[in-house]
């Protein structure tokens, strides 16, 4: 999964569904202070919409969660700041469709193609 994470512990029988998703993008936070999460085996993650508190019962799974979450978060395209301060970022594959920002710049192109075609 390229733009989260999916972590899944319990029994083997919820293991396979998942339930929801949380999304990274560039308002998406972790906090893991004793101060934020009341435990010092806590993650909390912060989004818009919700803050996900995570409780892991030993150091070492502590560990892993956060290490998870920080690689999601450095490997995801959406988690940094785009171009324009968009949400997206900037397609690297050729596309047929072009920017035109005002009128005359449209009606140009319209020019042009009606000129070209056979």
């Amino acid at each position: 999964m390229k733009d989260g994470v999916l972590y899944s512990m319990g029994p083997q029988k919820l293991r396979n569904k998942v339930r929801d998703m949380l999304v990274f993008d560039n308002s998406l936070s972790i906090e893991v202070s004793r101060k934020v999460t009341g435990t010092g085996k806590g993650i909390i993650i912060i989004t818009p919409n919700r803050n996900l508190l995570i409780k892991c019962f030993t150091k070492f799974e502590f560990i892993e969660v956060l290490y998870a979450m920080a690689q999601a978060k450095l490997n995801c395209d959406y988690a940094g700041l785009n171009r324009h301060m968009s949400f997206a970022p900037v397609r690297q594959a050729e596309t047929k469709c072009k920017f035109l920002i005002d009128g005359e710049a449209y009606f140009k192109q319209v020019y042009e193609t009606i000129l070209e075609a056979k």
